[in-house]
């Protein structure tokens, strides 16, 4: 039997690039599995949304090619055009897989043009994230119908968690058979508890966006009422003002870090007495997994997203 090539295409969330990955600190992290895939097909492509500047990471690539947004599109507009702009790449893969749901549309048209096979993949349920960020009513109808339009173009759905899949299965009715559960992994080569390092007594740590969903503000709330207590919050996002102006005005002891990489966060992490996450939602929190991971006690909201994670006590 002639044995058929695989040549993998992926397809970056929505306006996500590599050169965001390094900003954000997650550059190594993300391509770790990725350097390991690209050893066991014969092809490995990432089409993202950075312009010709995503060529200065092909070193750090190796054999993965990068198909680039050279044309300059706007995140919307690219989305819709990429799988024609980038047809002759796109017609060589054999496989296009999604790293969210937010642009997955964009390797669902290209499926439909080339015939190629699909793995969609997400680790939250879109439509839900952007219904509770959005006011306007049409907006979220036509994100509903788009992500139910994608995840049925899809030949197999992967999805962090069992509650994604029951979603799926109940809401946009797909197969069971359809829909495979992997979690978000951990190195746990990498995250794991360091007895050389000293724990800071009364440190609490936070390692994510500072963004809206994951209540902050209340959580700087909290810390006035715990003596003895002290924040560290690692991350940067568009609260971080608002946040350190809340901090400073109220003498709270919160140290805002910023972004720290990845391969640095275990010895942070090590540094803390216990791990913190207040957000409103969540969809399967990496950062939950590697304190976790760590051998950090962890305090979370009784939200959707960690309260999968978390068994309480």
């Amino acid at each position: 039997m002639t044995r058929v090539p695989v040549r993998l295409c992926l397809f970056f969330t929505r306006g996500m690039s590599l050169r965001v990955w390094h900003e954000e600190g997650r550059l190594e992290r993300e391509l770790r599995l990725y350097d390991i895939l690209a050893s066991r097909v014969d092809s490995l492509s990432f089409l993202t949304y950075g312009a010709q500047e995503e060529l200065t990471f092909q070193e750090r690539l190796g054999p993965i090619a990068i198909l680039v947004n050279r044309w300059r599109l706007d995140s919307n507009g690219y989305s819709v055009l990429a799988p024609l702009l980038h047809h002759r790449a796109l017609r060589r893969a054999t496989i296009f897989k999604t790293n969210q749901l937010n642009g997955a549309w964009c390797a669902a048209i290209a499926k439909r043009l080339f015939g190629k096979r699909l793995v969609v993949r997400c680790g939250f349920v879109w439509s839900d994230f952007y219904a509770r960020e959005t006011p306007s009513a049409w907006k979220r109808r036509l994100a509903r119908a788009v992500e139910r339009w994608t995840l049925r173009s899809a030949d197999q759905i992967v999805v962090a968690s069992e509650a994604d899949r029951r979603y799926f299965i109940d809401q946009d009715d797909i197969a069971a058979s359809k829909i495979r559960v992997i979690p978000n992994y951990v190195d746990i080569e990498h995250f794991k508890p360091d007895p050389a390092i000293t724990t800071e007594r009364g440190l609490l740590c936070y390692v994510g966006k500072l963004g809206h969903n994951k209540n902050l503000p209340a959580l700087l709330e909290a810390i006035r009422e715990m003596p003895g207590v002290r924040l560290r919050l690692i991350g940067d996002g568009p609260l971080r003002k608002p946040l350190e102006r809340q901090a400073h005005g109220a003498h709270l002891p919160v140290e805002f870090v910023g972004t720290v990489p990845n391969d640095r966060l275990p010895r942070v992490l090590n540094r803390a007495e216990a791990f913190i996450f207040p957000s409103e939602y969540e969809g399967h929190p990496k950062a939950l997994l590697e304190a976790m991971a760590c051998g950090l006690p962890v305090v979370g909201s009784d939200a959707p997203g960690i309260r999968d994670v978390i068994t309480h006590g």
